[in-house]
């Protein structure tokens, strides 16, 4: 969790490194987000989901069990993600999960490469 100008400030030095796709979920604090980070040059791509968290899972859960989403071992979050992952939808924290979810359906939907690479492999 961050305050908003930390936010900003952190997603505009990550894309100035990276072109990956950034995904923001069109929703509460994510309009302006999505906003100011056009004056930033930041190309933030909206996302209006149309199901609740549950269900877009369910969606995504094909591509976990064809093993197209690689979650590196090494890194020091992928414990919690992976923890994450395994509780939900009953655990304490989602919002991990709701991320990757998220990216997962919008590549399927986008026609993208058919694996979600996970953090950040070098």
């Amino acid at each position: 969790r961050m305050l908003y100008p930390e936010l900003k400030h952190l997603i505009v030095e990550r894309q100035r490194r990276s072109r990956i796709p950034l995904l923001i979920e069109y929703a509460g604090s994510g309009i302006p987000l999505i906003q100011d980070l056009e004056g930033e040059h930041v190309n933030a791509i909206p996302i209006r989901p149309t199901k609740d968290k549950v269900v877009r899972a369910y969606q995504a859960t094909s591509v976990f069990e064809a093993g197209r989403v690689l979650i590196p071992k090494s890194e020091h979050w992928a414990s919690d993600f992976r923890d994450e992952l395994l509780a939900f939808p009953n655990g304490a924290h989602d919002d991990q999960v709701d991320s990757a979810i998220q990216a997962i359906n919008w590549r399927e939907g986008k026609d993208q490469p058919p694996t979600l690479l996970v953090g950040r492999y070098d």
